[in-house]
Order: structure tokens, then sequence, then C-alpha cells
């Protein structure tokens, strides 16, 4: 046995405003949510940009320091070297000897023509 309700015609076109509104107000909803949605991306896309940035800062922040430390082991080891003669003075009246073991050549004493 089917049923059937019977509206008055006022009745009837609030009814079908009402129902307009639910819609358009689920339609508002959906949006709002597609747009939180879409903003929460967003918000995960840039702080994944970031972390990238801060990483590469800090790989290239560890890169000069070590080329900064290569330099000052550098400068320092070849400062110890320089002269102003690159040759040494002559000597007379010294010893020397070779060590095979180490690769290293020993000088002792004698005499390079200054007066100390």
């Amino acid at each position: 046995m089917a049923c059937k309700i019977l509206l008055a015609p006022d009745a009837q076109i609030a009814l079908s405003r009402n129902t307009n509104e639910w819609a358009k107000e689920e339609e508002r909803t959906e949006g709002k949510q597609q747009e939180r949605e879409e903003k929460k991306m967003k918000r995960k896309e840039e702080l994944e940009a970031k972390e990238k940035h801060k990483d590469t800062a800090k790989r290239r922040d560890k890169q000069r320091q070590v080329v900064k430390a290569q330099k000052k082991v550098s400068s320092a080891t070849t400062s110890n070297r320089q002269q102003s003669n690159p040759w040494p003075a002559g000597r007379s009246g010294h010893a020397m000897a070779y060590d095979p073991k180490n690769k290293v050549v020993y000088m002792h004493g004698g005499y390079d023509g200054s007066m100390h």
C-alpha cells in the first residue's frame, strides 16, 4: 500500500527551497573541504621544499668548511716551505745518511757559510 502525501502549494515551494538550500550548502561544504585539502597539500609541499633547502644549505656549509680547512692546511705547509731562495745553502763538514725504510735523508752538523 502506497502512501501519498499531499502538500499545500506554499509548503511545496518551501520544501523545494529547503532542498535547494541543502544542496547548495552541501556544495559549499564540499568546496571548503576541497580547499582545505588543497591547502594541506600546498603546506606539505612548502615544508618539503624548506627541508630540502635546509639539507642543501647544510651540505654546502659542510663543503665550505672542508675547503676552508684544506686551504688552512695547504697554506700552513706551503708557508713553512717558502724561502727567499728556493735552494738550500751550500754546506761543508756535515754528515748525511739515508733511511730506506722511512725513505728519509738525515743531515747533521756542518757549516753553511753563515756566521751563527
